[in-house]
């Protein structure tokens, strides 16, 4: 059967970024977690089609000046830099 490899794709990405460094004990916490995920996967992950830069940029950080600071997505995971 054909399947979808936009879908596949981002299967692949959420384990292996995110599901498999896990454990979880609550299917509220594995919903937390994925919708962070949606969150990074949708705003902040570095994209070959935009230059390697994100997908929504934030107008406010196109300066290139200004202090770089860390922004956690997902604590001990997942994390992206921005200007401040």
């Amino acid at each position: 059967p054909v399947m979808n490899c936009v879908a596949e794709q981002f299967v692949n990405n959420i384990k292996r970024d995110c599901l498999s460094h896990c454990v979880f004990f609550s299917e509220d916490a594995l919903r937390k977690v994925i919708n962070l995920y949606l969150e990074y996967y949708h705003k902040y992950r570095p994209n070959r089609k935009y230059g390697g830069g994100f997908i929504m940029p934030d107008e406010q950080n196109d300066d290139f000046i200004g202090e770089i600071k860390k922004k956690t997505i997902i604590p001990g995971l997942l994390a992206t830099y921005i200007r401040a």
